[in-house]
């Protein structure tokens, strides 16, 4: 064969093989194309709709997409008594991706809908797409001996047999479609949070940086470990359940009465805001609800040690089991960070420590450490650093900084900038000054004893040798 025939017959098989490739690899098989052909709605995804009604048994629940894009969700708007409120996107996604998978085992033409309840359907499902066009789903009467319903499309005489699975979803109480997460943004969304105790203080916190510090009634830096929890307990909380009864046919200290929705007396309330200073949540907490108790022991106590209490949230009265009322008290010293520093070990790069012996000087050198421009294993060095950074002080005093000459002086530089630290004293207890706070920290003897033992030894660690001094010294 020539050449030329060659690289005609060649081009062809890899055009061929590239249209296989791009086109023919993203085309349904026969038997995905029969499937679809059996699906009621055939590729339907949340995107494509902006509402969805679902009715049955004399009840209406109407469900709206807002907002375009990764800014859309979905909101209950009916039925009036709870709406509005936000919907759970995830129940949502469950039903569209139900009905998007709904297929027909049998198909009947010109079905009677009075023989098979479809003239008065037990329950209807009305999509409203985005592009303006609407399909409703009618359920009519069950298939004898099987778990398939009769359904048919609203103005259509076609009838269907499908599986009865989806008619659940369809009839899922109104109640039951409520987002039960509270926060639905992420832990760096909150930049400043106010929690009010019980006797009306105040404890105000806001970000600065990575770090949260307290503003009221004290300014310093806040507890990490506290904050940590309290962050957790906020984003993760979600209602154990929705009070949807009237104040005035509740019992007294249950859901209404003489205790009004539960909230009396007060444990408090939390406020969370944005970088902007807009409100993201705003919860108040009342008293225990006596329905825990029995669902959780008589001590109203769950394996993780939360107890249920009523909430408001805007004009909502729910129910949540959360360690946060416990979190709500508290003097500003529980809320104050007894640690030495801010700082955690692998944010320094440079520490210089300053004492009667003289000045050492660490310099983070790839996987080891410089000191004074010698090279030192790095395990001297980070148990020297862990026991400054997790160095913690039993108390912290609201008074002037020591003076006089500080037993040992130490300072950190990072990409995050710099930090300073005195400790003074001798024996007994210490205190400590940090330069980015206006507090004294008391540092338990052995605390502060640790961390000069840690320094001596980094001060006696040998040296590392380089390979090639070695090499040298051996020639």
């Amino acid at each position: 064969m020539k050449p030329r025939n060659l690289l005609i017959l060649f081009l062809l098989v890899a055009g061929l093989g590239a249209y296989i490739y791009f086109v023919e690899r993203d085309l349904p098989s026969s038997e995905e194309r029969a499937t679809r052909s059996k699906q009621l709605f055939a590729g339907l995804e949340s995107d494509d709709l902006v509402g969805v009604t679902l009715e049955s048994e004399g009840q209406s629940v109407r469900l709206e997409r807002q907002g375009e894009g990764d800014d859309a969700e979905w909101t209950l708007t009916g039925p009036a008594e709870i709406a509005p409120a936000r919907a759970d996107a995830s129940a949502v996604d469950s039903l569209v991706d139900a009905l998007g998978e709904l297929a027909w085992s049998r198909r009947l033409e010109d079905g009677d809908r009075a023989a098979t309840g479809l003239d008065a359907p037990r329950a209807r499902a009305v999509l409203a797409y985005a592009d303006g066009g609407e399909k409703t789903l009618e359920i009519g009467a069950e298939v004898p001996a099987s778990t398939q319903v009769l359904a048919a499309l609203a103005g259509d005489d076609t009838l269907y047999v499908i599986p009865g699975t989806v008619v659940a979803q369809l009839q899922r109480p109104a109640g039951n479609w409520r987002d039960r997460q509270l926060f639905r943004g992420d832990r760096d969304d909150i930049h400043g949070l106010t929690l009010t105790s019980s006797e009306g203080s105040e404890v105000a916190l806001s970000r600065r940086g990575e770090r949260f510090w307290l503003d009221r009634p004290v300014q310093d830096r806040a507890d990490r470990e506290r904050l940590d929890s309290l962050l957790s307990d906020l984003t993760l909380l979600t209602v154990e359940r929705f009070i949807d009864t009237p104040a005035a046919s509740a019992a007294p200290h249950e859901e209404g009465g003489e205790n009004p929705r539960g909230l009396e007396p007060s444990r408090g309330s939390v406020v969370l805001t944005d970088e902007a200073g807009d409100e993201l949540l705003r919860l108040a907490i009342g008293a225990e609800s006596g329905g825990s108790r029995a669902a959780s022991g008589s001590d109203g106590l769950a394996a993780d040690g939360t107890i249920s209490h009523y909430a408001r949230l805007g004009e909502r009265t729910l129910v949540i089991r959360s360690s946060l009322p416990s979190l709500l008290g508290g003097t500003a010293d529980s809320w104050q960070d007894h640690h030495l520093t801010g700082w955690r070990s692998f944010q320094i790069d440079r520490a210089t420590f300053t004492d009667a012996g003289g000045e050492t000087v660490l310099e983070r050198s790839d996987t080891d450490w410089l000191r004074n421009g010698e090279r030192l294993s790095y395990t001297p060095v980070s148990e020297l650093l862990a026991a400054v950074t997790e160095a913690q002080a039993e108390r912290v005093l609201d008074s002037p900084a020591p003076t006089g000459e500080p037993r040992l002086t130490i300072a950190f530089a990072g990409e995050d900038g710099e930090q300073s630290l005195a400790l003074y004293g001798g024996g007994g207890a210490l205190q400590a000054s940090a330069g980015d706070r206006t507090v004294v920290l008391e540092l338990a003897e052995s605390v502060a004893q640790g961390i000069f033992d840690r320094l001596e030894e980094v001060r006696a660690a040998e040296p590392v040798v380089e390979e090639e001094e070695t090499k040298d010294s051996a020639g």
